[in-house]
């Protein structure tokens, strides 16, 4: 039976081309999860055979006429990721057991989490099934084929948040977390990422006047044009970075390493910036055990970087050293008119003598 022992892959895919609902449960026969699940799972079908065959009237199992009559256009199937690896991949199951939902081949959320019983089972589909029908979700194959789930299309999530760290050597680690209930096959978990921002600054506080906020550095447009450009690229360098593994490449670990050097900003008679200056270095591994992570290793430098913009020159500082330069020239030619007048007459004086 496809729903007990394993649907083949034409069934799978008639399932999801013709099927109203399809409950999925995804498996290895190696996971002791599964093996676990499997008298549960085996209940269910018997369940929905019985809707299938007695309706709302009943039959040999204790089933209420509302739940029977939510069951009937439910196909199950079971499918042994350890036989249909592309079946798997293509719905991007990285942990077994798991249980999902389909209403013409579009993935319904969220997969299944609970007690993993025959009746939270039916409870669980019956529930998706009537709140697909009070969204009037009823559509034809093509439309509902066009609205895949992220499940499908590539799942992911986004991650934000701020770190208390000391001045010493560490790291930020985002890893996949294993539930105790699951059997993950780490090789297949894809950790690619795009760093949308990664800043450090002074962690506020009214005593310290040097806490401000971070990298108010190129706050406006005079400080952007007059901060160096090489500067300006070390503040936040892995912003807008995208770091992928691609699909031969699942499993594949990242460590960005942050070199970090405390800068002082000051221009004009402002009060000076703080921030940090960035050097970041990243490269891609493979981990020996454990599930794939992303790591943001850091070391903050003991020196002080201290960029300077003094004040522009008034235009009265430019007419006096105008002024200066001139009259130093001035100087300079009266001292040389006045030697030369007295060479040149000291001349004239021994040759008149010489005469008389």
């Amino acid at each position: 039976h496809k729903a007990a022992f394993g649907a083949s892959r034409e069934e799978y895919d008639a399932a999801m081309r013709d099927a109203q609902f399809a409950f999925v449960y995804y498996f290895t026969p190696w996971c002791p999860h599964c093996r676990n699940m499997m008298p549960a799972w085996s209940k269910l079908s018997q369940m929905v055979d019985e809707a299938r065959k007695f309706g709302s009237s009943g039959g040999k199992m204790e089933i209420s006429s509302d739940l029977m009559e939510v069951l009937q256009p439910v196909d199950l199937l079971a499918v042994d990721c350890s036989r249909h690896i592309d079946i798997c991949t293509e719905a991007h199951v990285v942990g077994v057991p798991l249980l999902r939902m389909y209403h013409h081949g579009a993935a319904l959320k969220p997969d299944f989490r609970g007690n993993r019983t025959a009746d939270r089972f039916a409870q669980f589909a019956s529930e998706l099934v009537n709140q697909n029908r009070r969204q009037n979700s009823y559509k034809s194959n093509s439309t509902s084929t066009s609205q895949k789930s992220a499940a499908q299309a590539g799942s992911g999530c986004t991650i934000h948040g701020a770190a208390l760290i000391h001045k010493a050597p560490g790291f930020v680690r985002i890893s996949a977390r294993v539930p105790e209930d699951q059997s993950v096959d780490h090789p297949r978990l894809n950790v690619s990422h795009v760093v949308h921002q990664c800043s450090v600054s002074d962690h506020a506080s009214a005593s310290n006047d040097e806490s401000r906020s971070s990298f108010a550095l190129t706050s406006t447009p005079l400080d952007r044009r007059r901060f160096p450009e090489l500067l300006q690229r070390n503040v936040k360098p892995l912003n807008g970075q995208m770091f992928r593994a691609m699909e031969s490449q699942r499993g594949l670990s990242f460590d960005h390493y942050l070199k970090l050097v405390r800068m002082e900003y000051r221009i004009r008679s402002k009060r000076p910036e703080f921030g940090y200056q960035m050097v970041a270095t990243s490269h891609a591994y493979y981990k020996e055990h454990g599930a794939p992570e992303v790591r943001f290793s850091y070391d903050v430098s003991p020196m002080k970087l201290v960029v300077e913009i003094k004040n522009a020159k008034q235009w009265y500082e430019f007419v006096t050293k105008l002024c200066a330069i001139l009259g130093g020239v001035l100087t300079v030619l009266g001292l040389v008119d006045k030697t030369t007048y007295a060479m040149l007459n000291k001349k004239k004086k021994n040759r008149e003598g010489k005469l008389t």
